[in-house]
C-alpha cells in the first residue's frame, strides 16, 4: 500500500496511526497527488487536521500560515506493474488534478473513492464535473458509496 501526505502535520499523524496499528505493508510518502512534478501551497488551519491547496474561506485575513510541499503524478509515483485496485483522494476540490496524474493507474480499473465538493472544485478553477467526466471517460462506473445509487454528474450535496 502506498499512501501520500504532502503536510507535515498530517504526515506525523498518519506515520503515528500506521504505527499503533501495527500496518507493515504501508509506504508513506511525503508528496501531494497532481497532474505533474511542482511545489504548491499548502494552506494551514487553526485545526491542523484541515489543509487544503484552496485558502480557507474564514481564514482569508490570517489563516495559521502556509506550508511548501511537493506534487507528483501517482503515475510516477506508484511502479509501472504494481497493480492498483483501490484509490482515495479527499484533497478539497483538486481530485481532477490528482486524477489526471493517475492515467496508467486508472487503466487498472480500480474502486476510486473521492469527497464530491463543486464549489472547491471550481473555486480551484477546475470543471465542477471534471472528475466524473474523466472517470465515466476510462470506464469507471461511478455511484454513492453505499452501492445503492448510480450518478452521472456531481450533484449538489
Amino acid at each position: 500500500m502506498i499512501a501520500v501526505e504532502p503536510g507535515a502535520h498530517a504526515l506525523q499523524v498518519l506515520q503515528k496511526n500506521i504505527r499503533l496499528n501495527g500496518c507493515d505493508n504501508v509506504e508513506v510518502l511525503p508528496v501531494g497527488a497532481g497532474e505533474g512534478e511542482a511545489s504548491g501551497q499548502l494552506h494551514l488551519h487553526g485545526d491542523l487536521s484541515r489543509a487544503s491547496f484552496s485558502q480557507f474561506e474564514e481564514e482569508v485575513d490570517g489563516g495559521a500560515g502556509e506550508e511548501t510541499v511537493r506534487i507528483a503524478r501517482l503515475d510516477d509515483l506508484v511502479p509501472i506493474g504494481r497493480p492498483v485496485s483501490f484509490v482515495k483522494i479527499d484533497i478539497e476540490g483538486y481530485e481532477l488534478l490528482a486524477l489526471r496524474g493517475a492515467v496508467r493507474i486508472l487503466r487498472d480499473r480500480p474502486v476510486v473513492l473521492f469527497e464530491c465538493l463543486p464549489a472547491a472544485a471550481v473555486r480551484a478553477g477546475l470543471p465542477r464535473d471534471g472528475v466524473w467526466d474523466l472517470l465515466s471517460g476510462v470506464g469507471l462506473p461511478l455511484r454513492t458509496v453505499d452501492g445503492r445509487w448510480s450518478v452521472d454528474a456531481c450533484g449538489d450535496y
